[in-house]
């Protein structure tokens, strides 16, 4: 295999502007398909970036493998998919104009709270029932 490598330097530098296409590859990682996107119109800047991480295909099923079983079933369900909380913890909203916004779980978990404040429920006085 060492064989196959050309000669020339080792550190290449890149080039200033990306050359105009795309390119889309497609990995199997240990927790899935790993998938990236890139496109470009010959600027310093890709057009379009997209990264599906495995752990992203694996949520979408949580649903359905979460039907029928107890709260207390939630943490070991969740844990048999061997998620990356980094690699999913995003979600994009579109707003009115067709402006993207990224918003990431701590926004959300925000936004959760203000829903249950405005409904004159304190989320900090919420009291777990330990058995």
């Amino acid at each position: 295999m060492v064989k196959e490598i050309p000669a020339g330097p080792i550190a290449v530098r890149p080039p200033r502007k990306l050359p105009v296409g795309e390119v889309l590859s497609r990995v199997e990682a240990p927790r899935g398909e790993d998938i990236h996107y890139i496109r470009s119109t010959g600027t310093d800047m890709p057009d379009r970036v997209r990264v599906r991480a495995p752990s992203e295909a694996n949520w979408h099923g949580m649903s359905h493998m979460l039907e029928g079983f107890q709260l207390a079933d939630v943490p070991i369900i969740i844990a048999a998919i061997d998620p990356c909380y980094s690699c999913t913890d995003r979600a994009i909203h579109l707003i009115g104009d067709g402006i993207n916004q990224l918003t990431d779980w701590a926004a959300i978990r925000a936004h959760s709270i203000e829903q249950y404040k405005s409904r004159g429920i304190d989320p900090s006085s919420i009291k777990i029932r330990e058995f």
